[in-house]
């Protein structure tokens, strides 16, 4: 049994008990036992709700909780506040020092029937990673990252996000490297990739690096693909932060790896201004 390194550290799984919530929760288990860190469920009630099913709602919940940290001999908690998930799950998410959100799917509806696109809206502006999981998808030990590079400056907190699953969880992390023609994009790839290596040399991270011949407009998608063929647990995506017309009638980057056809889980990263660190 793995130990909690850091009593204060939470992977919160919004949960509605549909079967899209119950795997993002086997999910978020593997993940607590990969990052160190103890499990939050949350539900939230409607302002109609009566007390009778507010009742009922937390004595379901409690069982959960219960029955799963005997299983798992995990810190478990459950919270059941009333009002708005958009409007409570970033409070939340702070007030438990959250450093994951795990949230579950199916087709595009999200739980508590969010779709992606309000999920990817309310969440733009979090400073915490949310790990995007489709209902079929087999929880695994997340021991094989795909980590996508591009020329972005916010690829580097994809490539310090990648290390915490080395650095906890002994993972491999395989690192995917487009082909670009621009000297200005090759350059930014360059300065990302000598970002990565001076790190993960520092910080004795294990991974593997592969060149591509794909550009870097395809170089998610063909990560995607990547993770199939090597039974990879997940993919690193970089959240897009300033929302533009083509985004708007064409979708963001992220949506279109999110709802892949091979039902891999998505781990996007928020880019942030000051660079999130995880103690490890």
């Amino acid at each position: 049994m793995n130990e909690i390194k850091d009593k204060n550290r939470h992977i919160l799984v919004p949960f509605d008990f549909s079967a899209a919530a119950e795997n993002a929760l086997k999910h978020g288990l593997k993940i607590c036992y990969a990052l160190k860190s103890n499990l939050a469920l949350c539900y939230f009630h409607n302002t109609k709700d009566t007390e009778t099913e507010k009742k009922e709602v937390k004595d379901k919940l409690g069982n959960i909780c219960a029955a799963l940290m005997q299983e798992h001999q995990i810190n478990i908690t459950a919270f059941v506040p009333t009002g708005k998930l958009n409007k409570l799950l970033s409070p939340l998410s702070e007030k438990i020092e959250a450093v994951m959100v795990v949230f579950g799917f199916e087709g595009e509806k999200f739980i508590f029937q969010w779709s992606l696109t309000k999920v990817l809206r309310n969440l733009r502006k979090s400073r915490i990673p949310f790990l995007t999981v489709p209902v079929s998808a087999v929880p695994k030990e997340y021991t094989h990252i795909i980590l996508p590079i591009n020329y972005m400056k916010g690829t580097k907190e994809k490539i310090i996000w990648a290390s915490y699953f080395s650095r906890l969880n002994q993972s491999t992390i395989h690192v995917i490297v487009p082909k670009a023609k621009d000297g200005n994009l090759r350059l930014g790839v360059k300065n990302n990739i000598d970002f990565l290596k001076k790190n993960y040399k520092t910080l004795n991270v294990y991974y593997k690096k592969f060149q591509t011949d794909v550009s870097i407009n395809k170089i998610d998608k063909f990560s995607v693909c990547y993770a199939v063929e090597h039974n990879a647990d997940s993919v690193l995506a970089l959240a897009t932060n300033n929302i533009d017309i083509f985004d708007v009638l064409f979708g963001t980057k992220e949506r279109k790896i999110i709802l892949n056809e091979f039902m891999i889980p998505v781990l996007c990263i928020n880019p942030r201004n000051d660079m999130y660190v995880l103690c490890a």
